[in-house]
């Protein structure tokens, strides 16, 4: 549902569907780059630091894929 607002708000925003999928794709693919990382050392998932690191990964990735699109 969080998703889906955060499309339907891109979409208002650039007035295209193309890039809000672009900017979309781009945090799916660093949260799998997150848990691949977890995998990878065999870290795990803890609720408080690595949820709480994950969320603001997401938002960092959403702010830099909008600048990069936008200019």
């Amino acid at each position: 549902m969080a998703l889906l607002l955060i499309f339907l708000i891109l979409v208002t925003l650039f007035n295209s569907v193309v890039q809000p999928l672009i900017i979309l794709t781009s945090v799916l693919l660093s949260l799998g780059g997150a848990f691949w990382g977890l995998a990878v050392i065999s870290s795990p998932f803890g609720i408080i630091m690595t949820g709480v690191g994950i969320i603001s990964l997401a938002g960092v990735v959403v702010n830099n894929a909008i600048v990069l699109i936008d200019y």
